[in-house]
Parts: C-alpha cells; structure tokens; sequence
C-alpha cells in the first residue's frame, strides 16, 4: 500500500514539474508578445499625433492673415496666468523693485568644525654638501695621577709595652 502511495505521488509531482516547464515559457512568450504589441501601438499613436498636430499648424498658417503672428491654438483652452503685464507699454514698470537692505550684524560664532584632511607631503629637502673639520680631542694622558696629600689622619691606638 504505501509503495503504490509513494508511487502516486512521485509520479503527480513530475507530472506537476513538467507542466511548469511548458507553462513557464510559454507565460514569458506571451508576455512579451504583448509587450511589443503595446510598443508598437504607442508608436503608432505617437505618428498619429505628431501629423494630426502638423495637419492643424498647416491649417491655422492657411487660416491666419501673414500679419498676424502664429499662436498656439490650445493658448486659448488653458488656463492663463493671473498677472500677465504682456499688454502693458515697455515703459511701464509693473514688477516692484526688490530692495537692497545692508546686511544685518554678524551672529554669534558657531561650533568649531571637524578637524581637515592631513596635507600633502612637502617636498623632499637639498641635500647636505657642507663639509666640516674632524672633531679631534685632547688625547688622554696614561700617567699616573699625583694628588695632594690630605690631612693628617686620628691618633692610633698604643703599641704594646
């Protein structure tokens, strides 16, 4: 009995790995079919746009008198800006002047910083070309030292007698 269920199960399992190594595939396939589908309908709309907009610039240059200056027919279904000095004589001064204060006393000083980066290393120095005299000393005497005689030593003791 449990070699049949063992069996059984063994077989349903590569039954299982075999379908996910057809399925995998297969998904990914898919994926990127539709992918490149997507791709390409942006292009295709992007083309679609770009010679719609071309199509209304060439009518609007046929519509428009030569005189009158090419505008951008969406200026009119957007919303303007609230201050616009656009109709206003060159002469007018319309934006108030910013003022130029002296600055202000200095603050307190602040906290002293992090310490900075080590230097570069100088650069190497000359080298020594000064010559000297040789050290002599006084040469040593070997004789004998003669020293003063001190003073006279306490009384010994009396002889025997």
């Amino acid at each position: 009995m449990e070699k049949i269920l063992v069996t059984i199960s063994t077989g349903a399992a590569s039954l299982a790995v075999l379908a996910v190594l057809f399925a995998v595939p297969s998904l990914y396939n898919t994926i990127n079919e539709v992918h490149d589908e997507v791709l390409d309908g942006v292009s295709v709309f992007r083309v679609e746009t770009d010679s719609a907009w071309t199509e209304m610039m060439d009518i609007q240059i046929t519509v428009t008198p030569p005189s009158k200056p090419r505008v951008n027919p969406f200026n009119s279904v957007f919303r303007q800006k609230r201050q616009t000095f656009s109709g206003l004589p060159a002469w007018c001064q319309c934006e108030p002047t910013k003022p130029t204060c002296p600055p202000g006393p200095p603050g307190p000083p602040g906290q002293p910083g992090q310490p900075g980066l080590p230097g570069a290393p100088g650069p190497r120095g000359e080298d020594n070309t000064a010559t000297y005299a040789p050290i002599t000393c006084a040469p040593v005497s070997q004789d004998c030292i003669k020293c003063p005689q001190g003073p006279a030593g306490p009384q010994g003791p009396s002889g025997p007698g």
